[in-house]
């Protein structure tokens, strides 16, 4: 008896639609901590993107269709997707994706299905992407220029949070005074739960002060707006060249440099200075929370400025 309750069930959870499951995923997630809302869009858009593909397919996925060949098929449809307001994906947004929907069967494993994981692997490789960083003199441009508008003004302030603190946006954007340790800002990233020690540099915490600690509140998808326009308007439209990879497929784009910065740039501006004026790479990765020094490495960037005065120094 027993047995017979046992098998039916599990026939009747291993029949579970995929999309169902992703939704079971974010609000078990939801319950157990809360998440912020850039990680509960992610998902959400896996969940829609695969939609869209079940609206092609005219047909439901289940739980028994994912196999890596499946997998391989969600991919080539994520390449050519144009169902707003999703666009065709590049090897990178695609290898994030696929790596959500593991995540998604790793929890689920065992609650939903027996799928053999060992045999499901992301099939996309990413490459290094050609990002951006600000420079010493355009945050000294950013930090003394007068925008029009109020909304840029916060966007900036924001920005420069995350370029004197190092941290993701997710985290700096909901600093509080509890978190003052002596000189310092001791703080557990959501994202990774790993702690970074933040030095209250004055100019930080200047712009904490500004606010009296009650930060504005913007989703990352406005803000990211906001600091476009807002280094638009500050001149930052140096051409930059950009190597896109999706598939065997090769393609140079250029965009200007203000379109191609967004939240995370001030991180990625952050490590990236403090290296070039010799911060050593066990200080950076306290203070941003980084465990692997192969993760400090993806972030570091360098300026032509810095190669020329190398060059200069050591060559004469």
């Amino acid at each position: 008896m027993f047995d017979e309750e046992f098998k039916h069930k599990s026939t009747k959870q291993e029949c579970r639609y995929l999309t169902e499951v992703i939704q079971d995923f974010i609000d078990s997630k939801n319950k157990s901590k809360g998440q912020s809302d850039s990680w509960n869009q992610k998902y959400t858009n896996l969940k829609n993107k695969l939609i869209a593909f079940e609206d092609k397919k005219r047909k439901k996925v289940e739980f028994t269709s994912i196999t890596q060949d499946w997998i391989d098929e969600f991919c080539g449809f994520l390449r050519v997707i144009k169902v707003k307001p999703f666009k065709p994906h590049n090897d990178n947004t695609l290898h994030r994706t696929i790596n959500f929907l593991i995540t998604v069967l790793i929890w689920s494993e065992g609650k939903y299905h027996k799928i053999d994981l060992k045999k499901i692997k992301n099939p996309v490789n990413k490459y290094q992407p050609d990002d951006v960083f600000l420079t010493d003199q355009e945050i000294k441009v950013l930090e003394k220029f007068q925008f029009p508008r109020e909304s840029l003004e916060r966007a900036r302030d924001l920005f420069l949070i995350g370029v004197y603190s190092g941290q993701r946006y997710s985290d700096y954007s909901i600093f509080e005074k509890a978190d003052i340790h002596g000189d310092m800002i001791i703080k557990k990233a959501e994202k990774t739960e790993s702690e970074s020690f933040i030095p209250l540099h004055p100019k930080l915490k200047a712009l904490l002060d500004k606010y009296d600690w009650q930060l504005p509140k913007i989703s990352n998808q406005k803000f990211n707006k906001r600091i476009q326009e807002a280094c638009r308007l500050a001149g930052f439209d140096e051409e930059i060249k950009e190597i896109i990879y999706s598939g065997t497929k090769k393609e140079i784009v250029y965009n200007l440099k203000y379109k191609m910065i967004s939240s995370h740039t001030a991180r990625r501006t952050f490590i990236t200075l403090s290296s070039e004026k010799g911060m050593p790479d066990h200080i950076i990765m306290k203070i941003t929370g980084i465990k692997d020094p192969k993760t400090l490495i993806k972030y570091k960037k360098t300026s032509q400025k810095s190669v020329v005065d190398s060059m200069q120094k050591y060559w004469g």
